[in-house]
């Protein structure tokens, strides 16, 4: 079990669980869902992993008022026999901070819970809108109307126990329509696909030093949301028709930029990629490979070069700079200025 804090989701079950809660209390009744939940645990986990469980699910079932007597017993029980073997391991300042947290836990589960509470559920299950569905939308900062185009949903992790209870996400293309006037199908059927420029960068080894290339390529702007419709409704989306699809998402997938929405940042990139004002700059990984070669060649390491060229050559051409070079230094490569780098 990974353990990355000492709070009570601090940890890889509890933060699998999560999801779990939402979709099991939200169908079933209580006793039900207890029951799924301990036999999918008890099944695919240790002793550790168990108690991390408890401890989860009596919380999550106190703040939403439907703490069991049966759980509450169940979690007290183990707080008060926890030899907290797995923080020990950890180290002590973790540990005295897993002590606090149980310490607040048992005060929280032994006072009286809330009334009850709706279960929100953590996922998105059903889809939102039709592929090809035309969408109008007003954006709230310059309150111009644009056009999107439903092209994919995407169906992504979910529930392990309730294994329909899938996350579905919508992929919008966005059109070059912007106007002050609200648009029709007619708009839609005369618009194109929204680009963007990428601007990407590659590095390669010339003599004394790394040399850059630049490139600018051309895509289509497309963008993935909740499967909820909350964020349109507030941008007063409506549905002008369904027509076959501007582009087959599926097979240029990887030709496509995604953009996740909707901040006001959101709204001013898509109005630049209509207007085919927007660029992408594709810099922190290429910064991060020059860098990395300039220290290479600023050295004149022969040995490290010798090792890198061998390593790239294991771990293949597609593999970026500095992770060539994270993976010497993981597998012993060492000198003298080489670990002050």
């Amino acid at each position: 079990m990974g353990v990355w804090s000492a709070s009570i989701d601090g940890n890889d079950t509890a933060a699998d669980l999560k999801i779990e809660y939402s979709i099991l209390f939200g169908k079933y009744d209580v006793e039900t869902a207890v029951q799924k939940l301990d036999a999918y645990v008890k099944a695919n986990n240790g002793e550790d992993e168990y108690k991390v469980y408890v401890y989860s699910v009596a919380r999550y079932m106190w703040k939403h008022g439907i703490l069991t007597e049966e759980m509450k017993k169940r979690a007290l029980n183990l707080i008060e026999n926890d030899d907290l073997h797995e923080y020990v391991e950890v180290g002590q300042p973790l540990l005295r901070q897993r002590e606090k947290v149980l310490a607040q836990l048992k005060n929280m589960l032994s006072s009286p819970q809330p009334s009850k509470k709706d279960i929100k559920l953590e996922i998105n299950p059903n889809r939102f809108l039709e592929v090809g569905d035309i969408v109008s939308l007003k954006l709230h900062e310059s309150g111009q109307y644009i056009l999107l185009q439903k092209v994919y949903d995407s169906v992504g992790a979910g529930s392990s126990i309730e294994k329909d209870m899938k996350n579905i996400y919508p992929y919008f293309l966005l059109l070059d329509y912007f106007s002050d006037r609200e648009p029709t199908l007619d708009d839609a059927m005369n618009s194109k696909p929204a680009k963007y420029t990428s601007i990407e960068y590659s590095y390669e080894l010339q003599g004394k030093k790394p040399v850059a290339q630049r490139n600018e390529i051309v895509k289509n702007y497309v963008f993935f949301c909740e499967g909820r419709s909350f964020h349109f409704a507030r941008r007063k989306y409506r549905v002008l028709g369904n027509l076959e699809p501007k582009i087959n998402y599926i097979i240029p997938r990887r030709e496509l930029e995604i953009c996740n929405l909707w901040r006001q940042d959101d709204e001013r990139q898509m109005l630049k990629a209509i207007r085919g004002e927007y660029f992408l700059d594709v810099e922190t990984f290429a910064m991060s490979n020059y860098k990395a070669l300039r220290w290479l060649y600023d050295h004149e390491d022969k040995a490290l070069l010798k090792a890198f060229k061998e390593a790239q050559t294991m771990l293949g051409e597609e593999k970026k700079y500095y992770e060539i070079i994270n993976y010497l230094i993981s597998n012993g490569y060492r000198n003298e200025s080489w670990k002050d780098r």
